[in-house]
């Protein structure tokens, strides 16, 4: 068993405009490095292996400001924790997204399935690399949001969930030895929300 702890990370101007961001790389502004930083506090008092993170920059930067402030090295860069691609529907206010695509088709959309799928590999890949250690994920709402279904037994078809920026949510992984999807369940704590939000 591997402990990941998912952080969601900081928040983004895009976050305060309610727009759907997507694979749109856009950096965390002040109050998401504080979210950062206040994650860092929370995720204090365990020895972490690793820290490993999507790659669009609002993500790797509060990996960045973890990692700091715990004193770990590096920070990993994986692809597969990319948030859900949303194509044509990036820059769209959530609002406004059934208006906007009435009858649900939209361009360049990553499919929920293929979300689940995605998370479930990299939980995986990661629990397989850092086999019975404790690891910090720095990844995107959409994805945490698919983990944590998965590891509720939940509906997968809707993943929409309530990761908020710089909450933390604990799941123990047990890869599968015969090479099948890993079984994902809560650890002791399931979501803890940034006292920020």
């Amino acid at each position: 068993m591997t402990l990941l702890r998912l952080v969601r990370h900081g928040e983004t101007e895009w976050n305060t405009m309610g727009l759907i961001q997507g694979r749109r790389d856009i950096p965390l502004n002040d109050q998401g490095r504080v979210q950062a930083a206040d994650a860092a506090a929370k995720l204090a008092g365990l020895e972490y292996a690793a820290v490993v993170a999507s790659p669009l920059v609002r993500a790797s930067e509060t990996a960045r400001i973890i990692a700091d402030e715990l004193l770990i090295d590096a920070v990993e860069l994986d692809e597969d924790l990319m948030e859900q691609a949303w194509g044509a529907a990036e820059g769209v206010e959530w609002s406004d997204l059934d208006d906007a695509f009435p009858d649900g088709q939209i361009k360049g959309r990553e499919r929920t399935g293929q979300l689940v799928e995605r998370a479930e590999r990299a939980m995986d890949r990661i629990a397989r690399a850092y086999a019975g250690r404790n690891i910090i994920v720095v990844t995107h709402g959409g994805l945490i949001n698919a983990v944590n279904h998965r590891a509720a037994a939940a509906d997968l078809s809707d993943v929409r969930g309530s990761a908020g920026n710089g909450s933390i949510s604990d799941v123990d992984v047990h890869p599968d030895s015969s090479g099948g999807a890993p079984s994902i369940t809560y650890a002791t704590v399931s979501v803890v929300e940034s006292a920020l939000g």
